[in-house]
């Protein structure tokens, strides 16, 4: 499976191939919202997205936007658990259980 059919098809905080920043359609890559030892679940959960060259390498050497997109995916992980039936206070343990923090 190719990235561009991974964000479409399991990513659950967007379905857009292009770059969530600034939406360039053209050198994207698969970024993981939570790195480090989160990665394999990160990537498990869905929460990833695609990101230009530019903007992944700026995430990476200067931790731009890494903070806001790390409280996107949790948002987003909660909000699916959340249609899944759990209260929000239930997704929040979920959650924690999985990461052992909270990035809001």
């Amino acid at each position: 499976m190719t990235s561009e059919q991974r964000v479409r098809t399991e990513s659950i905080i967007c379905k857009d191939w292009r770059c969530f920043i600034c939406h360039r359609e053209y050198g994207l890559d698969l970024h993981h919202c939570l790195h480090g030892a989160y990665k394999r679940l990160a990537d498990e959960d869905g929460l990833f997205i695609a990101l230009c060259r530019y903007h992944h390498s700026r995430l990476h050497d200067f931790g731009e936007n890494d903070k806001e997109l790390k409280a996107l995916a949790q948002k987003s992980y909660i909000e699916k658990k959340v249609k899944e039936g759990y209260t929000n206070g239930q997704a929040r343990g979920i959650w924690f259980s999985r990461y052992a923090r909270f990035f809001d």
